[in-house]
């Protein structure tokens, strides 16, 4: 899989349903987490920075999730909300999932009625990380889509071996996301597989694309690794190998992490 071809595009979509998430809060926080682990800096930033971000996008997130919509139309969502009212979207979301009422609630009483400024505000850290899947159409194919191009489950079945190639995407920035967003899908997949007799490899060369520098605070990434390699290797019979040029080029918190 080239993850930057122009020609052949496998979806990964930032919205997606398997079946076996809890609410819809768990489909709008998967991106959500990526954006935490890709962008470490906007955590140390609060009022342009995480918080509205998170705050936007739950609610977002959620309302497209039930009316079972791509991230692509976030953007029409918050730019046009009086539109979705009058139509009766918001209607149709609560309608077809009941959990999507308070985010609805939210977009009626409190977006809805908000001063242009104060809209600005919330929405624009968000939007500086949503704005580019309309404007790429390679990016809207592989990240606006509804169903995901692998399956994960179906790779394990059958044996596969899934190679994604990265070196396309000259982006230092789009390369971490990327990487960071298949790895978050694979391991959602890890979480409820279960313990097999057959052992699934993870392999991930040059390591430090996909590891963002932290010089203050908790690095989200290093989190995640923690919980990865300290629960989930040995107990789900993973065989994880990490490649990279120099351990310096890692960041302390993720080198600890990993040689753990």
């Amino acid at each position: 899989v080239n993850m930057a071809s122009p020609d052949y595009i496998v979806p990964f979509p930032l919205l997606y349903q398997t079946g076996h998430e809890r609410s819809l809060l768990h489909i709008a926080e998967r991106y959500i987490n990526v954006i935490r682990m890709s962008y470490p800096a906007l955590l140390e930033a609060q009022v342009q920075g995480f918080p509205p971000l998170h705050y936007i996008a739950v609610h977002t997130h959620i309302v497209l999730s039930a009316l079972g919509l791509p991230i692509t139309h976030a953007e029409h969502l918050l730019r046009h909300p009086e539109e979705w009212q009058r139509n009766g979207t918001f209607a149709e979301a609560i309608r077809r999932n009941p959990q999507a009422a308070p985010s609805v609630v939210f977009f009626q009483e409190e977006f809805i009625p908000a001063r242009p400024a104060e809209r600005r505000r919330l929405l624009n850290p968000y939007f500086e990380k949503i704005f580019t899947f309309n404007l790429d159409v390679n990016l809207r194919c592989q990240f606006g889509a509804l169903q995901p191009g692998i399956d994960w489950e179906e790779v394990e079945e059958e044996g596969q071996t899934i190679l994604l190639d990265f070196r396309d995407e000259t982006d230092p920035d789009m390369r971490r996301f990327k990487l960071l967003w298949v790895f978050s899908s694979l391991y959602e997949h890890i979480k409820r597989r279960g313990r097999r007799e057959s052992p699934l490899a993870v392999t991930i060369d040059e390591f430090s694309a996909m590891a963002y520098k932290v010089t203050a605070g908790t690095n989200p990434l290093a989190v995640m690794l923690d919980e990865f390699i300290q629960q989930y290797l040995r107990g789900q019979n993973i065989w994880l190998t990490v490649a990279h040029q120099s351990i310096n080029q890692i960041d302390e918190q993720v080198r600890n992490s990993l040689l753990s």
